[in-house]
Formats: C-alpha cells, sequence, structure tokens
C-alpha cells in the first residue's frame, strides 16, 4: 500500500467543550460476536470480515466547525472554510458515524436486534431455498 498520498487531519477536540449531543458510540459485546460465529457455523453460512478505513470521515459533521485554509487548500488559504465531514478527534465523531452507518443499514433492510444494538439482521435465502439470517456485528476501533 502506498501510504504517499496518505494524510490525516485531526480537530484538537481536547480544547474545546464537550457538545450537548451525545458523543458515545457503541461497540459489540463479545457474547454477541460469540453466538454469530455459533449460528454462522450452525447454519454453514460464510463468515466475512472487512475494515472501512477512514470511517469517520464517511460521516456527516454534527458540530459547526470552521477553519481558516492553511497552505493545503490551495487557492483558498486565509478563506473560512467549513467541515461537512467528521475529522478525528472531534468529540461527536464516533456518535456521527455510527449514526451514518445505521441509516445506510436500515436503507438495505437490516435492523438492529434489542439485545445488542451493534448486531445488525435481515433475512436471506440461500439458493436452495433454505431460510437464515445474515448479520452484521459492528466493531469501531477508530
Amino acid at each position: 500500500m502506498d501510504f504517499t498520498r496518505k494524510a490525516r487531519y485531526c480537530a484538537g477536540g481536547h480544547t474545546t467543550d464537550a457538545p450537548d449531543g451525545i458523543t458515545y458510540s457503541s461497540v459489540v459485546s463479545r457474547d454477541s460476536v460469540r453466538i454469530g460465529l455459533l449460528a454462522a457455523a450452525l447454519h454453514n453460512v460464510d463468515v466475512l470480515g472487512i475494515d472501512l478505513e477512514n470511517a469517520y470521515l464517511n460521516a456527516p459533521c454534527a458540530e459547526k466547525i470552521w477553519f481558516e485554509g492553511g497552505t493545503e487548500c490551495g487557492e483558498d488559504k486565509g478563506k473560512v472554510c467549513v467541515l461537512t465531514r467528521s475529522l478525528y478527534g472531534l468529540k461527536s465523531s464516533g456518535f456521527s458515524r455510527r449514526e451514518a452507518l445505521a441509516e445506510a443499514l436500515r436503507s438495505t433492510e437490516f435492523e438492529s436486534t434489542l439485545a445488542d444494538p451493534n448486531v445488525w439482521i435481515k433475512r436471506a435465502q440461500k439458493p436452495d431455498g433454505y431460510e437464515y439470517y445474515e448479520m452484521l456485528l459492528v466493531y469501531t476501533d477508530d
């Protein structure tokens, strides 16, 4: 992987007051992972894992944040810039990312379970007609 073009911008969230809204983003429990793996083995379905890189940058920014453009902004140097996407370091980034992911999952007919809000399920059917549930277990480490 070529990291020469990869840059990470971080906000100084430690220097700001906590926002009025929620900032917490939960993760799937260890017990839910164990049950999910057991269910996959019992129903003979595949288990896949993915890593969403730069996850926070895919969520809208919940806070109103602006900055003065520096040299990295090219011709916009010196102008007032407003963030539209979450950045690492913002206190609300984790929650914003979780809400954006939840909205995307709901739009594909996944439902969050009552027992663990980070376990998402959707009815599915194998080509031979066998019905089962597809499960997504969400854990964020960003």
